[in-house]
């Protein structure tokens, strides 16, 4: 299922993103990294952009939780002074706007996320509930936070270590100081949770598909940002599968909407459609499964077999970039089929999608 991208809009309806350069550039970047992570996955990942009410740089809303993102874009060692100010270098760092009075980033992200889970609670109660459970209990569920230096000079680590020093042992971590390349594993790792204090346990709840959507497009009335494509090239498919016949790449498959499970073989309704002439092929000779851990492929039935790089496959395999599948046989001939998986396309004679 893909990720889905929304923006803000002005009272035309027009998409509004974000205001300033530094922004535009960083939150491109990591709507290109959650994509490549998620599009993939069962799971449904919403990300919203420049949200007004509550004010946030990047929400990651998904049926497992709820993530809020401040973008700050500064150079430096990033730490923290005896008041509560955070610094790059010498320079303070700005925490919104000058009449909030938050003492630095993370005072001001958890403000958002609080915020925005009163925004949920007052939401209305409908056939489906908006929430997992009773309201009261909404109040006790957290959500994760975090503060993303975009800056590639930025250096987090001091920061961040004297932060955990400073948390109790009890609670989880649900504030963290990422790096954009750390987004993707920090909202995969996301769960609406509540804690039970007597005990310091924490329940896990999940929202459906349909709860997701209605929060994103009825509660928080942003747009689907359908601009996002022009803007960044962010519309290949997570993989490839690449037909070789005699060393050349001659056809490459795109494995992009075509569900989670995707069949591999001769006959005209498989989504991997094979020419007639690999006669060592069945009519359904394998099926690719795309799920959160990855992309697998697995023998069905077949005749003739399935090898991986010269080895025959006896389970499901996850794939991996690089690999050659060759389906009939151990090896490639006129008979078999020969293809390679690959994140990106290869340069071919004749390409096509199937």
């Amino acid at each position: 299922m893909p990720v889905k991208i929304y923006v803000s809009h002005d009272a035309q309806g027009r998409t509004d993103p974000a205001i300033y350069v530094h922004e535009n550039e960083a939150i491109y970047d990591l709507i290109k990294r959650l994509w490549l992570a998620f599009h993939h996955q069962e799971t449904l990942y919403t990300v919203i952009v420049n949200l007004p009410e509550p004010p946030a740089d990047l929400i990651v809303i998904s049926e497992r939780g709820v993530g809020v993102i401040e973008l700050k874009h500064y150079p430096g060692q990033i730490t923290q002074k005896r008041e509560g100010s955070w610094y790059a270098g010498q320079t303070p760092i700005k925490a919104g706007s000058e009449n909030q009075g938050y003492r630095n980033p993370h005072d001001q992200v958890q403000a958002y996320a609080a915020r925005f889970r009163e925004k949920l609670m007052d939401a209305p109660l409908r056939a489906e509930p908006w929430l997992p459970g009773r309201r009261s209990d909404w109040a006790e569920f957290k959500f994760g936070t975090a503060v993303c230096f975009s800056h590639p000079e930025a250096i987090i680590d001091y920061l961040q270590k004297s932060l955990r020093l400073q948390r109790p042992s009890c609670e989880r971590e649900i504030f963290r100081l990422l790096k954009p390349e750390d987004v993707p594993t920090w909202a995969a790792s996301l769960t609406f949770e509540t804690e039970i204090k007597q005990e310091h346990r924490f329940i896990p709840a999940r929202l459906t598909p349909s709860q997701v959507l209605r929060i994103v497009t009825q509660l928080l009335k942003v747009n689907e940002w359908v601009e996002i494509v022009k803007l960044m090239p962010t519309a290949e498919p997570y993989a490839y599968l690449n037909l070789i016949e005699n060393g050349v790449y001659t056809i490459t498959f795109s494995l992009v909407d075509r569900g989670e499970e995707i069949i591999i073989g001769r006959n005209s309704k498989c989504g991997v459609l094979l020419p007639e002439r690999f006669q060592r092929v069945s009519r359904e000779h394998a099926k690719i499964t795309r799920t959160v851990e990855g992309i697998f492929i697995e023998d069905l039935n077949s005749q003739n077999g399935i090898y991986i790089n010269g080895q025959r496959l006896e389970q499901k395999g996850k794939l991996k970039p690089g690999q050659q599948i060759t389906l009939g046989g151990p090896s490639a001939n006129s008979r078999t089929c020969l293809l390679e998986f690959s994140l990106q396309p290869k340069a071919v004679e004749a390409t096509t999608s199937a």
